[in-house]
């Protein structure tokens, strides 16, 4: 009832909002282009704040930021969206470009159409990373060692539910997709 102040169509509005009628949905096409600007934005900024979680980065760190666009549209849009995506993603500065030479101060996440890097140089202590992901490699194989003893023991995949056995090799199948990440992280 507020906004009757300052809408465009306010002599139209009802002396009170309970003497309004329902609003009805009015469909919209959706324009394809916005959708995939959001879609950018979107991905950026979890890019970003993803990258933030795995290093556990605190929220309040701010950081530099590289964006590496591969298609004209993917620039426009992150360049539309560059004040958001600095504020979302706690950035003190964000470079765009199409070329870019990554070296061991810079972790990314890639995407279709860009890649994000985070520069972690006197941001995280490396040393200390490598000791928590050689840790975290050190558990997975573990834990892959202990999948692969089961899914090659006779006698469970005789007895065991179809259900388990799939369950088992979808944890596998986990285990090494993680095992591979940490790996390349390490």
């Amino acid at each position: 009832q507020e906004l009757k102040g300052v809408a465009s169509d306010k002599d139209k509005w009802p002396s009170s909002l309970m003497l309004a009628p329902w609003p009805e949905f009015k469909k919209r096409t959706l324009d394809a282009g916005v959708e995939y600007q959001f879609d950018v934005l979107q991905a950026a900024v979890n890019g970003i704040r993803g990258l933030r979680a795995k290093l556990h980065i605190p929220p309040a760190r701010v950081l530099k930021a590289v964006l590496l666009h591969r298609t004209e549209p993917a620039h426009k849009a992150l360049r539309l969206f560059e004040n958001e995506i600095k504020k979302l993603g706690r950035l003190e500065s964000l470079e765009f470009t199409n070329q870019f030479h990554r070296t061991k101060s810079y972790v990314g996440n890639a995407f279709k159409d860009f890649d994000v890097f985070i520069h972690i140089e006197g941001v995280i202590d490396q040393d200390k990373e490598r000791e928590r992901l050689a840790k975290k490699i050190t558990d997975v194989t573990k834990r892959l060692k202990g999948i692969h003893a089961k899914l090659h023991n006779q006698q469970f995949l005789t007895h065991a539910p179809e259900e388990v056995i799939v369950d088992e090799r979808d944890q596998e199948a986990e285990c090494q997709t993680l095992l591979a990440s940490l790996e390349e992280s390490l």
